[in-house]
């Protein structure tokens, strides 16, 4: 009898463990997605996996298949194509998981303003010249050799300006300028 329930028992572990879960392949695919760039990412234990690509009328543009044995990423470039609803279908023998993504038109980053930075000849100054501001709110750091921040300004005016900087502790020669607006973009001034 006690023959008997440890191998049922045991009988009864083995079929567990080779029972499939229930949403295995939802657990180890996942899709992000921003703008025009999607990424599929598959994780250890997927097994054999194929990964397609369809437009709205149901018209597969892309498949790829892929045998997972390590974490895979696999990157979808949209840019190329109109913008508008895709389906990115995962599936395996057992399953399938579909993701819909919606592609979006990204806004033009410009430059928020245009500079010059001119070094004083005679004197131990630089002057900064803004002469085009499309949004307020610039920072301007005075930084040396050294990448230590010598000076910094957060200027609020959307107005072209000029500012002069007298430097009386180090020379004009080791100071570079970083303009940077609010949206993230940097103009350098170097020597």
């Amino acid at each position: 009898m006690k023959t008997l329930f440890t191998f049922a028992l045991a009988f009864g572990i083995t079929l567990m463990s080779v029972a499939d879960p229930k949403n295995q392949l939802t657990e180890l695919s996942g899709v992000a997605f921003a703008y025009d760039k999607a990424k599929v990412t598959l994780l250890e234990g997927a097994g054999r996996v194929k990964v397609s690509l369809y437009d709205k009328e149901g018209n597969r543009l892309h498949t790829r298949s892929v045998s997972v044995k390590e974490s895979v990423t696999i990157p979808y470039d949209l840019s190329d194509l109109p913008t508008g609803a895709y389906l990115i279908r995962i599936e395996n023998k057992l399953e399938k998981v579909d993701h819909i993504i919606e592609t979006k038109n990204r806004a033009p980053k410009t430059q928020g303003f245009k500079a010059i930075v001119k070094k004083g000849k005679s004197d131990n100054s630089m002057k900064l010249s803004v002469y085009e501001v499309n949004q307020a709110g610039l920072d301007v750091k005075l930084i040396d050799d050294e990448n230590k921040v010598v000076y910094r300004e957060f200027i609020e005016n959307d107005e072209p300006f000029v500012r002069k900087y007298n430097l009386k502790s180090i020379s004009k020669d080791r100071v570079y300028v970083v303009v940077t607006d609010k949206n993230g973009h940097k103009q350098y001034f170097h020597n």
